[in-house]
């Protein structure tokens, strides 16, 4: 995570990867309500009026071949 957001912050880095976990559910995914409040917070600090829908920044299609990829190697969280 510190490299894909390019900081040396790890005390940053950690608060937001403790939120993320925290609205994750087992299967990687999110459910609407929280990502909607996610991309609403993100307006407003951003300033962003414009209408955005979830899909056009979450795209959890590939879970469903992935976990089945997993599930035929045997792979367990």
């Amino acid at each position: 995570m510190i490299q894909f957001l390019r900081t040396k912050d790890r005390e940053t880095v950690s608060a937001i990867y403790d939120a993320s976990v925290r609205v994750m559910t087992r299967d990687g995914t999110s459910e609407d309500k929280v990502l909607e409040a996610v991309i609403d917070d993100a307006q407003r600090t951003a300033g962003v009026k414009k209408e955005i829908r979830t899909a056009d920044f979450f795209d959890f299609s590939v879970l469903p071949k992935a976990r089945e990829q997993l599930k035929v190697i045997g792979w367990r969280p």
